[in-house]
């Protein structure tokens, strides 16, 4: 049963729900709960995270598109309490579909509890590292514009 069934099955009782209080209790709530449910997966930045996301449903019950997430911007995860945050989708593909270069970010829970941005294969754990590779990035995209430049008229001029 989703949060919609559940308000359809109880609207009574929702119009006269104080949110502000349960919003407020969620935290404990949760932290508890989390505790004694999934002792091994417990951690309060977990239960923390999961309480906003909920406390994020109840803020906006009304919602046809799901929230973004409420930790990260760019994660694409829009499921209700995830803990795992990540984008994959910002990519360069050639003609034939094969991606020549993509960028992304990853947020794990758990052991991992850093934030990356990647480009391709490299990982970078702060925006000055990804500023430079950015730069460099920029430089190479240029070199290549002035060499097709150069490429193609000489092949013009051979012709």
């Amino acid at each position: 049963m989703n949060a919609d069934d559940i308000a359809r099955e109880h609207t009574a009782a929702l119009a006269t729900l104080d949110f502000d209080k349960v919003i407020a209790a969620l935290p404990d709530a949760i932290n508890q709960a989390m505790r004694n449910a999934i002792p091994e997966m417990y951690t309060p930045e977990l239960a923390a995270e999961f309480a906003e996301a909920m406390a994020a449903e109840l803020r906006n019950p009304q919602q046809d598109e799901p929230a973004g997430c409420p930790v990260y911007r760019d994660c694409t995860d829009t499921s209700p309490g995830h803990h795992d945050h990540y984008s994959h989708d910002v990519k360069v593909t050639g003609d034939d579909g094969g991606t020549i270069l993509d960028i992304g970010m990853v947020a794990l829970s758990g052991s991992e509890k850093h934030a990356l941005v990647y480009l391709r294969n490299e990982e970078f754990t702060d925006a000055a590292s990804v500023h430079a590779k950015t730069a460099e990035l920029r430089r190479l995209l240029d070199e290549a514009d002035a060499m097709a430049d150069r490429v193609f008229i000489d092949h013009k001029a051979s012709a």
